[in-house]
C-alpha cells in the first residue's frame, strides 16, 4: 500500500524519528528518498566508520501516516 501525495508521515529508525511530507516520485516499491537536512539527522546514528559522516543510506525504517 502506498501513501497518498501530500500526506504527513512519521519516519522511525532505530536511532530516532522525524516527520516528513510525502511527495510523489518514481521510486521502486518499498524505497523512500529523504533529502539530507536537520530532520534526517534525527534518523542517523553517531557512527561514522572513520568518514566523519554517519551512514545515510540503506536504513530500515517504519513509515506511518499521521492522521
Amino acid at each position: 500500500e502506498g501513501i497518498a501525495n501530500n500526506t504527513q508521515v512519521l519516519v522511525r529508525s532505530e536511532m530516532g524519528e522525524a516527520v516528513f511530507l510525502c511527495k510523489e516520485g518514481k521510486l521502486p516499491s518499498g524505497i523512500i528518498f529523504v533529502p539530507y537536512g536537520p530532520p534526517t539527522c534525527k534518523l542517523m546514528g553517531q557512527t561514522t566508520d572513520g568518514t566523519g559522516m554517519p551512514t545515510s543510506k540503506g536504513w530500515e525504517v517504519e513509515v506511518e501516516p499521521i492522521v
